[in-house]
């Protein structure tokens, strides 16, 4: 239960970090281009700076499509619903646990867990080494449910 709440905010997180990176991104090759053409006479006298934010906006532009940030952004953001469906689903699971045969409770504890394993199947490509942010959630996670560190 408290893996799944991680990972639903691990992946919150990362997909709002993605989203607004894609969109700096976006908003910087916009505004590169139409300051380009517009100012063309004005560029002539700071000919190195034109030529370096024309270098850096043809880097970001061929780099957007290899990074793919909204294919990234709706994996994160499928898999933060998946976790955060499990999360409930654990919590349901452990309300229910005295009322629950041992029998039953251990097949539903094993197809949440094999509901785990798919869902990380989805997330094994993507960028997940922010330590510092598993860090944080983690903390978030401890602070929410009322446990010590």
């Amino acid at each position: 239960m408290l893996d799944a709440d991680l990972n639903a905010r691990y992946w919150r997180y990362m997909g709002l970090r993605y989203t607004r990176r894609d969109g700096w991104a976006r908003i910087f090759l916009a505004a590169t281009a139409a300051a380009t053409v517009a100012s063309w006479s004005l560029w002539a006298e700071a000919k190195v700076l034109w030529q370096s934010l024309s270098m850096i906006a043809a880097l970001v532009s061929v780099a957007l499509p290899v990074i793919d940030a909204p294919r990234k952004v709706e994996t994160m953001t499928d898999a933060q619903g998946a976790w955060l469906q499990l999360m409930h689903e654990y919590e349901a699971l452990w309300i229910e646990r005295g009322t629950l045969t041992e029998r039953s409770l251990t097949a539903k504890f094993a197809s949440l867990r094999e509901r785990e394993v798919e869902v990380s199947k989805k997330t094994a490509k993507l960028p997940s080494d922010d330590t510092n942010l598993a860090d944080r959630c983690y903390d978030e996670v401890v602070s929410s449910k009322g446990l010590s560190g």
